[in-house]
């Protein structure tokens, strides 16, 4: 086999692979003893019937299914003949096809596509990155108790009462702009608390002061940003009515309202538990958070190089498929973006010669495992789905990448509250 490279014109290279017609022809008798084999050819035993008989009725096959083989079989085998070492993952595309049958030379043309040269530093000091650092204080503990406490709280009407911050108002309401009724936007009983802002903004504040019966209008402007189109930034009346309002009542918090949660302890038995499933929580983000951080700034400082166009056609295929609303440009924004990433990511793995550890695994399965009551049948769970246990792979080599950067990077700390990390 003879392999050259024809032509090489920024990240793509075209290759040329001359097969000796002894290959070809050999390849082709397979291809015939194949059919042979598996076509029935009255009068001839399986296996048994001449060549001539069966590229009669068989050729143009034989002659499609040859010359795929051919290239299957040495395609990437001429990849790395050519000295080539750093192609995409982005499939070959063959141009040109020479083929006059087995007595002479078979050639065929194909390009691919290489990774683009990133200088990556001996020590990674001209990487600048800000690690995101939090602790669990006392007062952070008692807004989780009491956030369970709230979800564990019972809804009473209180007929006379006004609607307050905190209360919850079933309402009926019909919006309109300029005068004409919004589509979709009507409704005889929908609940709204007041202080969640779920709604649009400014809507429930004009609860407030009302009570069980009361009809007026709630005026309110749209954002801008609002994902509806047709209606952000525009101003809309919403003909409105209370229907009813509630009142949230709170248990006490003491040991009954542990055991609202399936435990059988104490108070400060039940606090320490919090505080555990605080810390997993707080460690899972912080690992998140960080290693995006360490891989913005790997792409900040290597990141200013030509990409591969089918790899970035080939990424904003798939963020497309994933997401159909998404636009183009923004598709082809976020590609450019992951491809970035992606290279940059190789290119340090490659250069310090990163190997995942197997203990970081492990030790974050049963991180995640403590959460369960039983914690060993998780865990076994966890390593017999393989599409799980491939992505806690991927996670835990990007996290141990990250701090291999933070490790020897120029790090800035940022401090910050638990409820700033886990939002």
């Amino acid at each position: 086999m003879q392999v050259s490279i024809e032509a090489s014109e920024g990240l793509n290279r075209q290759i040329k692979v001359v097969v000796p017609a002894e290959d070809y022809k050999k390849a082709e008798q397979a291809q015939v003893r194949n059919v042979s084999k598996n076509k029935r050819f009255p009068g001839f035993r399986p296996g048994h019937v001449p060549q001539n008989v069966v590229m009669q009725s068989y050729g143009d096959v034989i002659h499609s299914e040859t010359i795929n083989s051919m290239i299957n079989a040495t395609m990437f085998a001429a990849v790395h003949q050519a000295g080539i070492n750093n192609m995409t993952n982005t499939y070959p595309e063959i141009s040109k096809i020479e083929d006059n049958g087995s007595a002479q030379d078979f050639s065929y043309v194909f390009s691919i596509e290489v990774k683009p040269e990133i200088n990556v530093s001996d020590d990674l000091k001209d990487v600048k990155v800000t690690k995101t650092v939090a602790e669990i204080e006392e007062a952070d503990v008692d807004r989780m108790i009491e956030t369970l406490r709230k979800q564990q709280g019972k809804w009473i009407e209180v007929a006379q009462a006004e609607a307050q911050q905190g209360n919850r108002c079933d309402i009926a309401f019909e919006g309109f702009i300029d005068g004409e009724a919004m589509e979709h936007g009507k409704a005889d009983n929908y609940s709204v608390v007041i202080g969640d802002k779920n709604m649009v903004p400014g809507f429930e504040d004009q609860l407030v002061g009302h009570k069980a019966g009361d009809e007026f209008e709630i005026n309110v402007t749209f954002p801008e940003t609002y994902l509806t189109k047709e209606i952000a930034g525009k101003n809309a009346v919403f003909k409105t009515k209370v229907n009813k309002v509630f009142e949230l009542q709170l248990p006490e918090v003491n040991d009954d309202f542990v055991k609202l949660f399936g435990m059988n302890s104490d108070l400060a038995s039940f606090r320490d538990a919090v505080r555990k499933n605080m810390v997993s929580n707080l460690e899972n983000n912080l690992e998140a958070i960080n290693s995006q951080a360490a891989i913005e700034a790997l792409v900040a400082t290597y990141g200013n190089v030509e990409l591969p166009s089918r790899m970035v056609k080939q990424t904003v295929e798939a963020i497309q498929k994933q997401n159909k609303n998404v636009l183009k440009e923004k598709a082809e924004e976020l590609a450019n973006l992951d491809v970035k990433k992606s290279l940059v990511f190789e290119a340090v793995v490659e250069k310090f010669k990163i190997k995942l550890d197997p203990a970081q695994v492990d030790a974050y399965i049963e991180r995640l495992a403590s959460a369960y009551e039983d914690s060993k049948e998780y865990v076994e769970a966890v390593k017999k789905d393989q599409r799980a246990y491939n992505n806690i792979i991927n996670r835990c080599f990007f996290v141990q990448v990250a701090n291999f950067v933070f490790s020897k990077a120029e790090v800035e700390e940022k401090k910050q509250g638990f409820y700033d990390v886990v939002k």
